[in-house]
Protein backbone atom coordinates (compact mmCIF):
# COMPACT_ATOMS: atom_id res chain seq x y z
CA UNK A 1 0.00 0.00 0.00
CA UNK A 2 0.70 3.62 -0.39
CA UNK A 3 2.30 5.88 2.65
CA UNK A 4 0.26 8.87 3.29
CA UNK A 5 3.52 10.99 1.96
CA UNK A 6 3.25 9.23 -0.98
CA UNK A 7 -0.55 9.82 -1.63
CA UNK A 8 0.56 13.31 -0.95
CA UNK A 9 3.16 13.83 -3.78
CA UNK A 10 0.83 11.78 -5.93
CA UNK A 11 -0.93 14.40 -5.52
CA UNK A 12 1.36 17.04 -6.01
CA UNK A 13 2.30 15.31 -9.27
CA UNK A 14 -1.27 15.24 -10.72
CA UNK A 15 -2.16 18.96 -9.80
CA UNK A 16 1.13 20.41 -11.23
CA UNK A 17 0.29 17.79 -14.43
CA UNK A 18 -2.88 18.94 -14.40
CA UNK A 19 -1.96 23.05 -14.18
CA UNK A 20 0.71 22.29 -16.92
CA UNK A 21 -2.50 20.35 -19.21
CA UNK A 22 -4.33 23.48 -18.70
CA UNK A 23 -1.58 25.83 -19.87
CA UNK A 24 -1.26 24.07 -22.45
CA UNK A 25 -5.13 24.10 -24.02
CA UNK A 26 -4.85 27.48 -23.02
CA UNK A 27 -2.09 28.37 -25.62
CA UNK A 28 -3.68 26.00 -28.14
CA UNK A 29 -6.59 28.14 -27.94
CA UNK A 30 -4.30 30.97 -28.02
CA UNK A 31 -2.80 29.67 -31.00
CA UNK A 32 -5.73 28.76 -32.96
CA UNK A 33 -7.59 32.18 -32.78
CA UNK A 34 -4.34 33.71 -33.99
CA UNK A 35 -4.21 31.21 -36.69
CA UNK A 36 -8.27 31.77 -37.52
CA UNK A 37 -7.86 35.85 -37.33
CA UNK A 38 -4.66 35.27 -39.78
CA UNK A 39 -7.01 33.35 -42.38
CA UNK A 40 -9.32 35.82 -41.96
CA UNK A 41 -6.93 38.52 -42.46
CA UNK A 42 -5.92 36.82 -45.55
CA UNK A 43 -9.26 36.18 -47.01
CA UNK A 44 -9.95 40.57 -47.00
CA UNK A 45 -6.86 40.85 -48.25
CA UNK A 46 -7.34 38.11 -51.34
CA UNK A 47 -10.98 40.00 -51.38
CA UNK A 48 -9.25 43.37 -51.53
CA UNK A 49 -6.75 42.08 -54.12
CA UNK A 50 -9.57 40.38 -55.98
CA UNK A 51 -11.62 44.00 -56.24
CA UNK A 52 -8.11 45.72 -57.37
CA UNK A 53 -6.91 43.09 -60.00
CA UNK A 54 -11.00 43.57 -61.60
CA UNK A 55 -10.78 47.32 -61.22
CA UNK A 56 -7.10 47.37 -62.69
CA UNK A 57 -8.14 45.15 -65.64
CA UNK A 58 -11.67 47.16 -65.92
CA UNK A 59 -9.53 50.76 -66.80
CA UNK A 60 -7.31 48.52 -68.94
CA UNK A 61 -9.26 47.41 -71.21
CA UNK A 62 -11.00 50.73 -71.23
CA UNK A 63 -7.72 52.40 -71.86
CA UNK A 64 -7.72 50.01 -74.72
CA UNK A 65 -10.40 50.46 -76.48
CA UNK A 66 -9.75 54.49 -76.24
CA UNK A 67 -6.07 54.05 -77.88
CA UNK A 68 -7.56 51.92 -80.37
CA UNK A 69 -10.15 54.53 -81.45
CA UNK A 70 -7.78 57.29 -81.49
CA UNK A 71 -5.41 55.21 -83.50
CA UNK A 72 -7.72 54.54 -85.82
CA UNK A 73 -8.92 58.37 -86.14
CA UNK A 74 -4.92 59.42 -86.24
CA UNK A 75 -4.59 56.59 -89.45
CA UNK A 76 -7.94 58.19 -90.84
CA UNK A 77 -6.04 61.49 -90.48
CA UNK A 78 -2.74 60.44 -91.70
CA UNK A 79 -4.37 58.59 -95.02
CA UNK A 80 -6.73 62.48 -96.12
CA UNK A 81 -3.72 64.70 -94.78
CA UNK A 82 -1.82 62.13 -97.33
CA UNK A 83 -4.63 62.40 -100.33
CA UNK A 84 -5.08 66.06 -100.00
CA UNK A 85 -0.99 66.21 -100.54
CA UNK A 86 -0.85 64.20 -103.42
CA UNK A 87 -3.60 66.11 -104.92
CA UNK A 88 -1.87 69.40 -104.61
CA UNK A 89 0.93 68.25 -105.82
CA UNK A 90 -0.76 66.93 -108.85
CA UNK A 91 -2.18 70.14 -108.89
CA UNK A 92 0.80 71.92 -108.59
CA UNK A 93 2.09 69.52 -111.58
CA UNK A 94 -0.30 70.57 -113.89
CA UNK A 95 -0.40 74.53 -113.19
CA UNK A 96 3.61 74.13 -113.67
CA UNK A 97 2.89 72.47 -117.25
CA UNK A 98 0.26 74.48 -117.98
CA UNK A 99 2.15 77.83 -117.15
CA UNK A 100 5.45 76.48 -118.79
CA UNK A 101 3.43 75.73 -122.00
CA UNK A 102 2.46 79.34 -122.59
Amino acid sequence: MDSPGHARGNANGMDGEMRQLKELQASREELLNRVHGLKSELQDWRYKMDSQVKNYRGELSSLKETLGSEVAALRRELEETSERLKKNIVKHDVHGKIAGAN
